[in-house]
This record gives structure tokens, sequence and C-alpha cells, in this order.
């Protein structure tokens, strides 16, 4: 019985060194795919990565009914745009906490979501509380709406940063401002270096962007382009990073949180261009004589009850709260 004991004690042993050092393989061979592996690739090995770890069946049984309510950040900032009416669109609605608890609040809410489980659950929270929310199945990469259709976008957690390739979340970005009515607004979370880099990490970096110059490999490789377990992240480095990456997508910020990684966005050049298409159709339609309506003059296009907030930013990145998230 000792020997039987020995034994199963060594091998436990060197399992778990053996463990050890093959996860250690595994997470290095994990970063090198944002390196030599495409956006287009890597959209491929997400969309496999939640058909793995989230089947039907599996959510169906672990997925708890979510009471219909708003975390305590959410109620602050959505108070602070004045979210209580016009249309919105929730991408990652999960089981529908925050669309149900918008819907209270006054707001028509669509909710979309990758998992036809959690859609079902959903939709059974919304008959339960007796709110009007649509959930439809589909990605959020895609978006089947028609123009100027929403007055808000919500798109929570990390969502912007599972995106891969710089190139391609402003794509997203650009889809967003073509689904959003003039003054809409975007509410955007993504993910941001959680500490200062440590000396390993920053030669990685440097050895892997010498890798993307490869004839074969990824030149849109970045700093901060992590493959975990599957799943792709971008981690942006600093604030001036996505200031950056958002400006070239043509938004506007309003409201940047970058503690707890959270933008909320406009577009106005393109708002302005259908403010503009909008007056030539009214003068061209206009009686002789007659002027056409002034369309936004003095005022700023917000959506219905949307103006910029003034005063504290009570949860401004000025503010030393830890980052939180928002569990679906």
């Amino acid at each position: 019985m000792r020997l039987a004991g020995l034994l199963a004690y060594r091998l436990a042993r060197f399992f778990d060194v053996f463990g050890n050092w093959a996860y250690r393989v595994s997470k290095l061979l994990y970063s090198l795919v944002p390196v030599f592996l495409g956006p287009k690739e890597i959209s491929g090995f997400i969309r496999d990565y939640y058909r793995t770890v989230y089947p039907e069946d599996a959510v169906e049984e672990w997925l708890p009914d979510s009471a219909p309510d708003l975390t305590p950040w959410e109620v602050k900032l959505f108070d602070r745009h004045n979210v209580r009416s016009g249309r919105m669109l929730v991408l990652g609605s999960g089981s529908g906490r925050e669309s149900v608890a918008l819907a209270h609040r006054g707001v028509r809410v669509i909710g979309v979501d990758t998992n036809a489980a959690a859609v079902r659950i959903a939709h059974r929270l919304a008959r339960q509380e007796g709110a009007a929310v649509s959930f439809h199945m589909g990605i959020f990469l895609d978006l089947p709406y028609g123009p100027a259709s929403f007055d808000f976008v919500f798109l929570s957690s990390n969502m912007l940063s599972s995106i891969p390739g710089s190139t391609q979340r402003q794509s997203f970005l650009a889809g967003l401002d073509r689904v959003l009515k003039t003054g809409g607004l975007a509410v955007v979370g993504f993910l941001r270096e959680q500490r200062e880099p440590s000396r390993i990490k920053r030669m990685s970096w440097r050895l892997y962007r010498l890798l993307a110059r490869l004839p074969w490999a990824n030149h849109l490789y970045q700093p901060g382009d992590e493959c975990l377990a599957g799943h792709f992240f971008h981690a942006f480095q600093h604030e001036a990073e996505i200031r950056a990456e958002l400006a070239r997508a043509g938004a506007r910020i309003r409201e940047l949180n970058w503690t707890r990684g959270l933008v909320v966005l406009d577009f106005p050049s393109t708002q302005r261009k259908r403010m503009s298409l909008r007056q030539e159709e009214c003068g061209a339609s206009a009686p002789a004589g007659h002027p056409a309506p002034a369309i936004g003059s003095g005022v700023h296009p917000g959506p219905v009850g949307s103006p910029r907030p003034t005063g504290p930013d009570l949860d401004s990145d000025r503010s030393p709260r830890h980052p939180g998230g928002s569990p679906r």
C-alpha cells in the first residue's frame, strides 16, 4: 500500500511539472498565432472557439436566468447621456440582462448574440418581465440592419478588442456609424494592458515585429495582439493608441474611461454629410420662393434626450476605480 501511495505521489508530481511546462509551451505557441496568421484566419478560429467552449446544450444548463438590472456604473453612464428613449442595438446581448433593463428605462432594444441558446434564454427573460425586446442570432461583425436604424449602439465587455487587426476594427466602427442615426452614440468596451509590460514581454514584442516582416507572415501584427486558448484579443497599450485608432475610423470621443475600458463615440463627419444631403433634398423639394427648412442650425444634432454630458464626470478616466466587466 505504501509503495502504491508513493508511486501515485511521484506520478502526480511528474504530471504537475509536465503540465506546467506544457502550459508554458502552449502559451508561447498561441502568442505566435497573430504573428503569422492574418485577421481572416484568426476570425475563423474565434468562431471555432465559441462553438467549442459554449455549445448550445451546455449554455442552456449553466447560463443562469439573469435579473434584468444594470450595474451601478452602467446606470451612471446611461444617466449621463440621458439614455431613456430611442432605439438601441445591444451587441453581445447574452442572457438579456442589460437589454431588458434598458427596455424598462423606456428604450426600444434589439439584442444580438451568436449563441442560439443565449438568445432563447434572453427571449424567456423578456417574456417574464413583459419587456418589448427583440433578440436576434447573428455575428456582430456583419450587421444586417439598414442605415440610420438606431439612436444608440451598446458593445460592452471587451468586444472591440476581439476583432483582429486595426483595419478590421476600423471597418467595424464604420458599420456602427452606418446603422446609427444622425447624432447617435456608440458605447464601446475594449481591453487595455493591465500593467506595465515586463522586460521579457517587451523583448518578445520586438522579436514578433521582426518575424511579422517575413514575406509569409502577418504584416498587420501589433504589440498587444494575443491569442489566448484560441481566442484573439488586442490589448491597447496606452490611451493614445485607442484615441488614434478611433480618430482614423472617423469617430469622435464623447467620453473615455481608460481604467474601465469604455468609450462613448459619435461620428460627426459622416453625420454632417447626412445633414447636408437632407438639406439638399429639402431645398430641391421646397416650392419656389420659399426657403428650405433649416436642419440642425445652432443645435447639436444629438439623439432624443442626449445632450453632451456636463458637470462632474462620475466615472471618468481620472477615477481611481478598478476595471470592471459587465456580467452577461
